[in-house]
């Protein structure tokens, strides 16, 4: 009977090179199964594909001739598992003595199923490689649950365990002949007993034991765990604090990479996808990361070199293979998923889709890019069940290759032209791939023709020559220059700076120095450049960075030549690093809600209170670093400036009152009675600097029933939310500076209560306030809105301005204790703020007019001196002149007052020189001062204005 079969199939293009397996095969079968098949040929010819393929299947279907019956007549080749069927299957004998060997067969059978189902392309090669994946993942499960019942080991309540799976594995695309790269986790809330721990590695160890010792038989997976943080010098399991710290650490971006693909396969799921969540920051940076383009650059180079010297095509290592086609695709991750979440994925083919739907990728090259991926993972498969190893070569013998190109579709009856037609396909995939890879990283080496590096790194005999180099590019103090190069030698002198990071810091030095020559000040520069380096230490992927990302260097450059508080903020807190191209791109002035909306952004998921600090922390200074660029690059104003700042504090101040109040009710009965908080000074008036203090005063109320246990305990609770905080505002943290908090001005100053009821505070202004506390009123702001708020305000108009006082004798004596005791003006020095004519002056005349004008001319009760100096004019109460001078004066200093903090980081009330004012209105910026004014007219100008702000203060005052 099995003539007919033979004689159907005898014309079929592969039956030369699979006759004699399939006569073999059919030797074993029962007159059923040969009856089938003469009736179907079609299956006839899939059993013939799979005779020629693989060597291995036809000795499976030898030795175990039920298995066609199995495939073919019970359809097993038609179906579809997933991993909850593969796992129902496996559970039937996990707790079986003989489990090693029931899981071998088990596997060996779904291999069979599988290959059955590619070979004949029954399904798409994404949805086999998919299930193929759920097949290595049931197993692992099943391991791990064996492995649990043969230890008698519980895992405590409060601990998780999981396995990650990384490469092919991790990303849904495992080979029939890949390893499967884990990670073994456990999570913790507190360090395990040493017991716990030991008690988790016997566990991965038996898992890997179970899945690959050879004395139960074939291996079911390969297990590769060099991909666990720390690699073969590791402990095989590992806690997730630990790897959040060595990747912290030593995360590189050869780590990054692999974790592209890294999914959770076994144990507790959920708690894997919630740490590999946690750990999105560190994947994914929100910069351009040729960083990482450039470690895995040197990786490939070797990858090259090894494959380079075999004389085979090498479908994964070689020119356009696999592994360049990945390495494609995960560079491009790397380096936009940060900003785009949607190509996040770990799914080579999805990501493709992504980079096409982004734009990033053509959608004429993600279609061959795709095509290509399923061609070279066709073929590798292939060669691989051919031989039944995982080799990446097609093989020397001629008939072994022709039965590959035949499978792969090439059927012309001429043996020498289906090979041709084959290998211009083959080609013409490879090229494209490595095209499009080596567009990707192409770079090239610029060398400075003026200066060679070795005089100025390498050759202390040519000192003399690197200080004249300095100075021609413009220097202003070359020697000093050179040091500061020769201080950022000695950090390259360490014993663990790795060559590669010397190398990098080499190679891009001299392009660093003259683009920092191009900056406002390049010898401040320099030193800011050097300060960054000694802080950071060697780090090799920071330079590779800097050296693949001309416009982020230039943007770092320009700040360090410009901003001694921009540039101090990066020194002291790398971290703001990577919001620096955002800084620049996002734009100048954002809306309270656009600000509100990033804020929930940054806190949102955060439950812990340290978690919420920081994530608050890097809110508040990437938004300052945001405002202090758009400044520098002259897109603000210094009212806008004021403006942002101080939207950005008060929303930093709402929130942390909401998590103080938080924090104090897990410990103290919570208490519904209103409290609000007053801001005064600069951040009341909305004119903040870039250092400004935050002048806070806290009030409460209660009904005027209210028993004294109730006042008391009120008290307490109140001053323990503010307590809490001004220790969230305040306390210091890595991510950056939070701000300074200046209680002084409540009722009694620092010898008063920290919060105060609203019956003491209208007790206090009413008996014993100073007359200089009537002018901080002037400026004060309640900036949470409740019935208290608008009681408070009402109570502060009355007292500002509900009486006639004569407030000018107390305001001109104050003005000139302070310029007595603080200005120290001498020869050409004059103090911005406290000086003659200073803004001082300015505010304390506004203040005066205020005081005596406001109860009747309502009009004038503005916060922002500007604003009230707007309204004196309009209502006549000075003369326009006089006003005109006051308003010139204030716009003028409060310029220079937040050039003084951006540009050198100093405050308002320093002593200036005229070469001090010469340098600052030079190096004002990106772009030019807002004044029409040039450099040798802006000392007398100055000065004039100062003049002329003084004698309208005399004027007035006198």
């Amino acid at each position: 009977m099995s003539e007919d079969i033979y004689k159907t199939l005898s014309h079929h293009i592969l039956w030369p090179y699979g006759e004699i397996a399939f006569k073999r095969l059919l030797e074993k079968q029962t007159p059923e199964v040969i009856d089938f098949f003469n009736a179907h040929p079609e299956q006839a010819k899939q059993l013939l594909k799979i005779c020629v393929s693989s060597p291995y299947l036809v000795n499976l279907l030898v030795k175990e001739p039920d298995l066609v019956n199995w495939l073919f007549l019970k359809e097993a080749i038609l179906q579809k598992k997933t991993k909850d069927d593969f796992l129902k299957e496996l559970r039937c004998f996990i707790s079986q003595e003989d489990f090693p060997k029931s899981l071998r067969d088990f596997k060996a059978r779904e291999y069979l199923r599988l290959w059955a189902r590619d070979v004949n392309r029954l399904c798409p090669l994404e949805e086999n490689l998919a299930e193929l994946s759920d097949l290595a993942e049931a197993c692992l499960q099943a391991c791990y649950e064996h492995a649990l019942i043969i230890l008698s080991f519980k895992i405590p309540p409060s601990t998780k365990f999981f396995i990650l799976g990384l490469g092919k594995l991790g990303a849904r695309e495992l080979n029939f002949y890949s390893d499967i790269d884990l990670i073994y986790v456990y999570d913790a809330p507190f360090q395990p007993p040493p017991e716990v721990h030991r008690s988790f590695i016997k566990l991965a160890e038996t898992i890997t034991k179970l899945l690959q010792d050879l004395s139960y038989g074939e291996e079911v997976f390969k297990v590769d765990l060099n991909l666990r943080p720390g690699g073969k010098e590791s402990e095989i399991v590992q806690s997730t604090t630990a790897i959040e710290i060595f990747y912290e650490t030593f995360g590189r971006a050869s780590e990054r990479l692999a974790l592209l693909r890294a999914r959770p396969v076994a144990g507790d799921i959920k708690r894997g996808e919630a740490f590999l969540y946690s750990l999105t920051p560190f994947i994914y940076r929100r910069y351009l990361d040729y960083s990482g383009i450039e470690e895995i650059r040197l990786l490939k180079k070797a990858l090259d070199l090894k494959s380079s010297s075999q004389e085979r095509f090498n479908i994964k290592l070689g020119k356009g293979g696999i592994r360049e086609l990945e390495f494609f695709v995960h560079a491009l991750q790397l380096i936009y998923a940060g900003k785009i979440p949607n190509l996040r994925q770990y799914n080579t083919f999805k990501t493709i889709s992504v980079l096409k739907e982004q734009g990033i990728v053509s959608p004429e090259d993600a279609q061959r890019l795709a095509r290509a991926y399923r061609y070279l993972r066709r073929l590798e498969h292939h060669c691989q069940m051919l031989t039944h190893s995982q080799t990446h070569t097609l093989p020397l013998d001629k008939n072994s290759l022709l039965k590959i190109v035949r499978l792969m579709g090439y059927v012309h009856k001429d043996e020498g032209e289906a090979l041709n037609m084959f290998y211009f396909q083959l080609g013409k995939m490879t090229s494209f791939v490595h095209h499009l890879f080596k567009t990707l990283l192409h770079t090239e080496e610029t060398e400075t023709k003026e200066f060679s590096l070795k005089g100025l790194f390498t050759d202390p005999k040519l000192k003399e020559e690197g200080i004249a180099y300095l100075e021609k590019l413009g220097f202003k103090r070359p020697k000093v220059a050179y040091e500061c190069i020769s201080n950022l030698k000695g950090i390259f002198k360490t014993p663990y700076i790795s060559e590669r990071a010397h190398n990098l810091f080499i190679s891009i030095l001299p392009e660093m120095l003259i683009e920092i020559s191009q900056t406002i000040n390049p010898d401040l520069g320099l030193l800011h450049l050097e300060e960054f380096i000694s802080r950071i230490g060697p780090r090799a992927g920071l330079y590779a960075l800097l050296k693949e990302n001309p416009h982020l260097r230039k943007l770092l450059l320009q700040i360090f030549g410009a901003s001694k508080f921009l540039s101090t903020l990066f020194i002291k807190h790398f971290q703001l690093f990577d919001n620096l191209i955002e800084a620049s791109e996002s734009i100048p002035v954002k809306t309270e809600s656009k600000l509100k909306e990033a804020l929930n952004v940054a806190i949102r998921d955060k439950t812990d209170l340290e978690e919420k600090i920081e994530a608050l922390r890097r809110f508040k200074n990437e938004e300052v670093l945001r405002i202090g660029f758009h400044d520098l690059a002259g897109r603000l104003s210094y009212l806008r400036v004021s403006q942002q700042l101080s939207l950005v504090a008060e929303l930093c101040l709402k929130q942390a009152l909401f998590w103080a109040k938080e924090e104090v009710n897990r410990t103290f009965s919570s208490l519904n009675l209103p409290f609000i908080i007053v801001v005064l000074g600069k951040l009341g008036s909305q004119e903040m600097a870039y250092e400004s203090d935050l002048d806070l005063l806290f009030i409460y109320d209660y009904p005027q029933d209210a028993e004294l246990s109730l006042k008391q305990n009120a008290h307490v609770y109140f001053v323990k939310v503010a307590q809490r905080l001004i220790s969230i505002l305040t306390l210091p943290h890595t991510v950056g500076p939070g701000y300074k908090v200046d209680t002084r001005l409540r009722p009694s100053g620092r010898f008063g209560p920290l919060v105060v009821s609203l019956e003491s505070f209208k007790s206090y202004y009413q008996n014993q306030a100073q007359p200089w506390e009537f002018q901080t009123l002037l400026k004060a702001r309640a900036i949470i809105e409740n019935d208290l708020s608008e009681k408070w305000e009402i109570l502060r108009q009355d007292l500002v301005y509900g009486k006639e006082v004569d407030w000018k004798e107390e305001i001109r004596n104050m003005r000139e204790r302070i310029l007595k005791e603080r200005a120290g003006e001498e020869n050409d020095k004059f103090n911005l703020k406290v000086g003659k004519g200073g803004l001082i002056e300015i505010e304390f005349l506004t203040q005066y007019l205020q005081l005596t004008y406001g109860r009747e001319y309502s009009m004038i009760r503005h916060r922002h001196t500007l604003e009230a100096l707007k309204a004196i004019r309009s209502g006549g109460l000075l003369k326009e002149k006089e006003a005109n001078v006051l308003i010139e004066g204030y716009n003028f200093l409060k310029a220079l007052e937040h050039r003084l903090n951006l540009l050198y980081g100093r405050p308002s009330d320093t002593l200036l020189s005229s070469n001090d004012l010469r340098e600052l209105w030079q190096h004002w910026g990106l772009g030019k001062p807002p004044f029409k004014i040039s450099v040798t007219e802006v000392v007398s100008y100055t000065q004039g204005l100062r003049q002329k702000v003084r004698d309208v203060w005399e004027k007035i005052m006198d």
